[in-house]
């Protein structure tokens, strides 16, 4: 299950498949995606239902139709992380893109406003670096891993970010600078 947030149903599984209940535990939409984040406080729910990923509202209405491979949900800012066969961008809260998919895959944007992204290089290597709100490169694409999942999760929301370069790990600051 997922928790409610402000007046926002809360999601919860149930014989496999997800749907939302009212705080008195009343299904208020039916149990019928695959997966879900539940709803975001801002009345969306990013669900999946046959490997695609849309949005919907609490009355269960399309905002985003399901086209989309992955959908990370939305920040309080209302942009949403999105991966498309193509590659991986960011949509606003009505489904635009916001943020052109010429990415491999991103991670969401963090409470500093910067988002790990990765990219193929011209030499086809995947390399990381991080993206601002508006698609600008803040810290360039020099980095063979944005760091293993275990302290990506450690230094969210963090001044320093975990690095590696294959021979070494190390911390950088959000300006990209060895710590």
């Amino acid at each position: 299950a997922h928790p409610f947030r402000k007046d926002d149903p809360a999601a919860v599984e149930k014989y496999g498949k997800w749907g939302f209940i009212d705080n008195m535990g009343n299904t208020v939409l039916p149990f019928e995606w695959d997966y879900t984040h539940g709803f975001d406080g801002h009345g969306r729910a990013c669900v999946s239902l046959n490997r695609k990923w849309g949005v919907i509202d609490r009355q269960g209405h399309w905002i985003v139709p399901l086209h989309f491979r992955y959908l990370h949900g939305f920040d309080d800012q209302g942009m949403c992380a999105a991966n498309m066969t193509s590659g991986a961008g960011f949509i606003d809260a009505k489904g635009k893109i916001a943020i052109p998919f010429r990415y491999l895959d991103t991670d969401p944007f963090d409470s500093f406003g910067m988002a790990k992204a990765r990219i193929k290089d011209a030499e086809g290597t995947i390399r990381t670096g991080w993206i601002d709100r508006s698609g600008a490169t803040v810290i360039p694409f020099i980095y063979d891993n944005g760091s293993h999942s275990e302290w990506t999760r450690l230094f969210k929301n963090h001044e320093l970010l975990p690095v590696d370069d294959m021979k070494s790990f190390y911390l950088i600051d959000r300006k990209g600078r060895v710590v």
